[in-house]
């Protein structure tokens, strides 16, 4: 079977039971579900798959409330991500200091700063870096003000973390003075292409992939579970790995650091 059919079934596969998953998040949940058929979307002409993803967009507006985690994988800093990337690329028409106004009133909240873990903090750095590569008018306030007191807490919890992530060394280098970094720079720093994990996120040799591949070549759709929809280790995540194969864009795996 080649790649195009594969591509096709596994959209039917995506469509018949995207809408049943309980998971708003990026890694394996429905804002990952979004991307895929944006990108499927463009590279087939299709309009259907765009119309997917807005329907998609509207249960997750819905469903984020104030006890969301901030969590990157599952929670409103990898969706808020998303959404800024996906303005970047022109697959949505927004400013997104309009439709990301509540996620960063919860996202950038300085009092609740100091009791987030490590991970969550990390999570508000990657949503900072993404937030600070658009449009925003926030750009000032979020390099001057916001993130280093992030950064700060970053490195006081990785004490207790051995080895340091190193996206805190990436981070440290935005907010240090002496960097007079841009915020084009910002985007373009040669540092965040390390911290892209995409080989962690598809393999197309994997048992796993091998074995998602034999189920969708037996029909045009098969029963999965909602892990199995998402990108990571997922039917979305080799779906956009296949076409990255075909068109050559691997932006999207920008959203999704070590």
């Amino acid at each position: 079977m080649g790649k195009n059919e594969f591509l096709r079934r596994a959209s039917n596969t995506l469509i018949i039971n995207g809408g049943f998953l309980d998971n708003p998040g990026l890694y394996t949940g429905e804002i990952g579900l979004v991307l895929f058929f944006f990108r499927y979307a463009g590279f087939t002409k299709n309009e259907l798959y765009s119309a997917f993803s807005f329907y998609l967009i509207t249960k997750i507006q819905d469903r984020i409330h104030a006890d969301t985690p901030i969590d990157y994988k599952l929670g409103i800093t990898g969706i808020g991500s998303t959404f800024e990337y996906l303005v970047q690329k022109g697959y949505i028409e927004a400013d997104t200091d309009d439709i990301l106004k509540d996620v960063d009133g919860k996202i950038f909240s300085l009092q609740s700063i100091p009791y987030l873990s490590l991970d969550e903090l990390l999570g508000i750095g990657y949503y900072a870096f993404w937030r600070m590569s658009g449009e925003s008018v926030k750009k000032n306030v979020i390099l001057n003000k916001i993130l280093p007191q992030v950064v700060n807490f970053m490195e006081e919890k990785s004490k207790s973390h051995e080895p340091v992530h190193p996206a805190i060394s990436f981070f440290k280098n935005i907010v240090s003075p002496e960097n007079a970094i841009t915020f084009d720079g910002i985007y373009r720093k040669p540092a965040w292409n390390h911290l892209r994990s995409k080989n962690s996120l598809y393999r197309l040799d994997s048992p796993l992939y091998s074995r998602l591949l034999e189920q969708i070549s037996k029909s045009d759709s098969f029963g999965i579970n909602e892990f199995d929809l998402g990108i990571q280790n997922g039917l979305a995540g080799l779906g956009l790995s296949l076409l990255t194969e075909l068109d050559g864009d691997e932006s999207w795996t920008s959203l999704f650091p070590i």
